[in-house]
């Protein structure tokens, strides 16, 4: 899967969640806040360095208090998964669920850029 830029000012962010919403990807029920959709894509495209609490905190540049509670919701989703370290138990990785790889993958299919329709009919 190709990793999906996420913006990083409100306008753009505030523009991608307006793109979503009009795709259905965003109702109620299917709702993800920007934070849980940048751990999503962390934990299904980053490097194995940026699958930690710690390292995505770092990253987005939020507490970790805020990746903790982003992670609860899209565990409790069945979109990510947590690993605890064997070597350190503090240490605590975060991994898409094959389902978080499918809502991710729906979501990038819905923003990609669209090629321009084929002309139909018209005499020659």
């Amino acid at each position: 899967m190709t990793p999906m830029a996420l913006p990083e000012d409100a306008a753009a962010r505030a523009g991608l969640v307006r793109r979503l919403r009009d795709t259905g990807l965003l109702t109620p029920d299917r709702s993800l806040s920007f934070r849980e959709l940048a751990v999503l894509v962390l934990a299904a495209t980053g490097p194995e360095r940026l699958r930690t609490v710690k390292d995505m905190a770092e990253a987005m540049r939020v507490n970790k208090p805020s990746i903790t509670r982003a992670t609860d919701r899209l565990a409790a989703l069945g979109l990510v998964q947590r690993r605890t370290s064997r070597s350190d138990l503090r240490q605590v990785t975060i991994s898409a669920t094959p389902g978080g790889e499918q809502r991710l993958a729906e979501i990038c299919a819905a923003l990609a850029p669209q090629p321009p329709a084929a002309p139909t009919g018209g005499a020659a």
